[in-house]
């Protein structure tokens, strides 16, 4: 299993404990035992629950890289509704006969059904039939699909072979039409790989509502449960699962946007300018925060991407989040005087990719003007510039200087080399390792070293 698989199974197998529908502390032990006898959680099954999810946990993220725990811990603290309809996918269905809707333990009866009274055989007469239906992740291999089934005589399957009969218990014989005539009514389920799960059932009348839609059917089955029965028209009706897209990836970057040519208002675009309604949610905002926290890339410089995490990422992704937040870009003007002539415009973007493959590109507020063209990016992060309005080859901290940034200036390294107190320094050339004639530095941080000597104003 893969990490990103092991710590979305983790993350929302714990949030669909943390959202049960109902958990409550229960007085006695006979109210204990009737919850469960009702098919709810009590709060010792609750305990119980937490304890095995930690301890997987705990085996789980043994050789699992820190940034991805610490996108996971920040995933599963940012909110309790971090994952869409976080209850779960269904995993199984089955129908029981009995007075009243005792499921069972883990268990929960179809419970939305409008004007219905929830009996599948209701003014028919016959069995009281039930429908119930248990929840868990992805791991379990969910219920993708679900089609009644009508036939003149009693059958012991489905009509298709991929195709499966839901579990009978408590007195049921699977006939969803049982004891009140009419044709015999069976419910199947499919899991398909390929297709999300559904996450919720209802009964209703009359048309599914709510994004919802109806179950499927075989060329017998008008769609009513009670088919030929009398009694009420009962439809089941299905929803498909919300797909889970959790950012995965951050890039942030430096993108040129235009040279200053005269004294000039300019408008520049904010925000983000998303297609798809699964990045519009704020649960996918969310993890975009976690994931820049964590630690996001920036592919610049002569040696490739480099990393940007600790406080920096935890400060871009308070700053910025508005960025990706936003489903639309929105338009700032800014006024460019004089001696900003020939200066080029760089504006500050992240580039976010998620688990469903969409892509989208969040424009910050961050501005800099530097001479040099297209070829000459800032040399610093955003809010890094030294001064902020100036050429951005200095930076305010020598944590915030992109290393190896082209056109930055050489790659120069101040090591300490004693003397009286420990701050006496010396100017060495990384790339011939010796002394750059004889100067010497004065620090200007608490940094041991920095990239550029510049930095440490060397004389």
């Amino acid at each position: 299993m893969q990490t990103a698989s092991i710590l979305t199974w983790l993350l929302v197998s714990t949030m669909t404990l943390a959202n049960a529908e109902t958990r409550c502390k229960p007085a006695t032990k006979e109210q204990a035992c009737q919850r469960r006898a009702n098919g709810h959680e009590t709060e010792d099954d609750h305990e119980r629950a937490l304890l095995t999810r930690k301890a997987k946990l705990d085996v789980y993220t043994q050789g699992v890289s820190t940034k991805e725990v610490v996108k996971h811990n920040l995933l599963e603290g940012a909110s309790q509704k971090m994952f869409s309809r976080s209850n779960g996918p269904i995993v199984d269905v089955k129908v029981i006969a009995s007075s009243a809707p005792h499921c069972g333990e883990g268990w929960t009866h179809v419970s939305l059904c409008g004007s219905l009274n929830c009996d599948l055989n209701q003014g028919a007469g016959g069995y009281d039939i039930w429908l119930c239906f248990k929840k868990g992740n992805n791991n379990d291999e969910p219920i993708t699909d679900l089609r009644i089934e009508a036939f003149k005589n009693e059958k012991t399957d489905c009509s298709s072979a991929n195709w499966h009969r839901i579990t009978q218990v408590s007195g049921s014989n699977g006939n969803l039409n049982q004891g009140a005539g009419g044709n015999f009514i069976y419910l199947c389920y499919q899991k398909d790989k390929d297709k999300d799960p559904l996450d919720e059932l209802a009964l209703t009348d009359g048309a599914c509502e709510n994004g919802m839609f109806a179950a499927q059917t075989n060329r017998r089955s008008n769609g009513d449960l009670n088919q030929k029965a009398g009694g009420k028209d009962i439809y089941l009706c299905v929803r498909r699962a919300q797909r889970i897209c959790e950012a995965t990836e951050t890039v942030g970057t430096w993108a040129w946007k235009k040279q200053i040519v005269t004294e000039t208002e300019w408008a520049y675009e904010t925000g983000s300018a998303k297609t798809e309604a699964s990045t519009k949610t704020e649960e996918w905002s969310k993890s975009v925060s976690a994931t820049v926290e964590a630690g996001f890339e920036y592919p610049g410089g002569t040696s490739g991407s480099v990393s940007v995490t600790g406080e920096l990422a935890r400060q871009a992704a308070q700053e910025d989040s508005e960025s990706w937040e936003k489903n639309e870009v929105e338009s700032v003007t800014i006024t460019f005087p004089a001696e900003d002539v020939g200066k080029d415009i760089w504006q500050f973007q992240y580039q976010v990719t998620d688990g469903c493959s969409n892509e989208v590109t969040a424009k910050t507020l961050h501005l800099a003007k530097k001479t040099g063209g297209k070829e000459s990016p800032p040399c610093c992060l955003p809010g890094y510039c030294n001064p902020p309005d100036g050429s951005c080859t200095k930076c305010l901290s020598p944590k915030a200087r992109i290393p190896n940034q082209p056109t930055c200036g050489e790659d120069i390294r101040c090591v300490c080399s004693g003397g009286s107190g420990g701050n006496a320094f010396v100017c060495t050339d990384s790339s011939t390792n010796q002394c750059s004639g004889s100067k010497s530095c004065y620090l200007q941080s608490s940094e041991p070293w920095v990239w550029d000597m510049r930095e440490l104003g060397c004389q």
